[in-house]
């Protein structure tokens, strides 16, 4: 079974990749009220097109005015979990 990015915590926590590198963060809103529908109405939609499944969003680093970054796991193509970061 593939491993989970999550599970290789011994350097500090899980291996995150650019999400930009996979796909395109462009048409992305920046306001801080608005992350969650980017989230599902642009991203998610693109991971799906490039064939991620099984995809969850989650915190990144945040500061009193919102968040900084946010966090996708998604199931490529060939089964494996990848983690992402974008902000």
């Amino acid at each position: 079974m593939p491993k989970h990015p999550f599970e290789n915590t011994s350097e500090g926590g899980p291996t995150y990749e650019e999400l930009s590198n996979v796909i395109s963060i462009e048409g992305l809103s920046w306001e801080p009220n608005r992350y969650l529908d980017d989230e599902l109405n642009i991203l998610q939609p693109r991971l799906v097109a490039v064939g991620y499944t099984e995809i969850e969003w989650g915190p990144g680093e945040h500061d009193s005015f919102g968040p900084l970054t946010r966090t996708c796991t998604a199931r490529d193509a060939a089964g494996e979990v990848r983690a992402f970061i974008y902000g």
